[in-house]
């Protein structure tokens, strides 16, 4: 009889061993299905404290770009610009202005004294006004009308008084060094009839 007992209890507790593992199993796949689930469902990942991570990274993101859009703007010497001086700034860099002289020679009767404005943000340089003067039939009543300065010199300009002069001048040349231009010049749409020899030099021609 004892034998008997023996044996059943035996049984007994090896089926409550199987039983046991086979819950615990289940709990494990429950577990992990329900943490499926909540990622499915769009839950909020946290961490060990129970904060959001997704929530801490967006705000990162977010101070980063906020960083960026507030990061100041400065002017070429340094003085803080407010967002529409920044772009102000920016078309004036395209607009620049500086003057030159360029007094161009032919023989002792010839001193054209050509007042130029260029943009020193451009090369070749880029003229964009000025006034011819010196000798020139004319004179002071011409204007130069554009062209451009760097290895090579175009300068264009136009009458703007009456009289029986040309109505219009092109002056041509490359660059020699010391700083001037050799090359010809010409009116009413030539640019070769004369040869020329212009200098070079920053600011206002002399009187």
């Amino acid at each position: 009889m004892k034998t008997v007992i023996a044996r059943w209890v035996g049984t007994l507790c090896i089926l409550g061993l199987v039983l046991g593992l086979t819950l615990s199993t289940g709990s494990i796949s429950t577990g992990r299905g329900q943490e499926a689930d909540a990622k499915q469902s769009g839950k909020q990942c946290l961490d060990a404290r129970g904060n959001s991570l997704v929530a801490r990274a967006e705000a990162a993101e977010g101070g980063g770009s906020d960083s960026a859009k507030a990061a100041p703007s400065f002017d070429p010497s340094g003085k803080k610009l407010s967002e529409a001086d920044a772009k102000a700034a920016a078309a004036a860099a395209t607009t620049a202005a500086a003057k030159a002289c360029l007094e161009l020679y032919n023989g002792p009767a010839v001193d054209f004294k050509i007042n130029i404005t260029y943009n020193p943000n451009s090369y070749p340089f880029v003229i964009t006004g000025g006034t011819i003067s010196g000798t020139i039939c004319g004179s002071p009543n011409w204007v130069v009308t554009g062209g451009s300065m760097g290895p090579t010199l175009t300068v264009t300009g136009k009458r703007t008084g009456g009289g029986s002069c040309a109505d219009t001048i092109t002056v041509v040349g490359h660059y020699q060094n010391p700083p001037s231009y050799a090359g010809t010049y010409g009116f009413d749409g030539a640019s070769t009839s004369f040869p020329h020899t212009t200098t070079f030099c920053c600011g206002a021609c002399p009187p």
